[in-house]
């Protein structure tokens, strides 16, 4: 599949939780999709690949912690953010693989977001954004290596978005 399309399917269909997965309407009824080159697959091949995939990231992501040394450190718990938190039942994946109990999905960073003093037109719905978002807030020089004197931390954005919200409100 192109890279696109693979997308959309692993959306459509994935579940990171394969435990959680709809069993098909009746015994030996498989569920087909279509490809845009006219193939056919079984949604079920394409839910264990998903979930093949899913259980490596997340085993990756718990040995790192364990190397990292911060297994013990993460009171606070696990903030998922970028395209994989899309996919439903991640939390769950996450908590059965890496046992953390406060596992949350990045959401809210808003499109009113100001980076270089333009709108970034970033939708709050879909977790990918919020990686790129981050990214470009967190960063203090631009390409050219000079010093961007905009805003230093999307907490000073959020902050400044709820004090217009309240100047709104009175």
């Amino acid at each position: 599949l192109e890279e696109a399309e693979a997308e959309d399917v692993k959306i459509k269909y994935g579940n990171a939780c394969i435990e959680n997965n709809e069993k098909g309407a009746e015994e030996g009824e498989k569920a087909v999709y279509t490809t845009s080159d006219g193939r056919n697959i079984e949604v079920e091949n394409i839910q264990n690949v998903i979930d093949a995939r899913v259980n490596e990231i997340l085993e990756n992501v718990k040995m790192q912690i364990i190397n990292s040394a911060y297994g013990d450190k993460l009171l606070a718990g696990i903030i998922i953010t970028g395209g994989g938190a899309n996919m439903k039942d991640i939390e769950k994946a996450f908590h059965n693989c890496i046992k953390i109990d406060k596992i949350r999905i990045a959401k809210g960073l808003t499109p009113s977001a100001i980076i270089n003093g333009t709108q970034t037109g970033l939708r709050p719905d879909n977790m990918m954004n919020n990686t790129l978002l981050s990214l470009l807030l967190a960063g203090s020089t631009n390409c050219a290596g000079e010093e961007y004197s905009g805003i230093t931390s999307i907490f000073e954005q959020q902050q400044k978005e709820e004090e217009m919200k309240k100047k709104k409100l009175e």
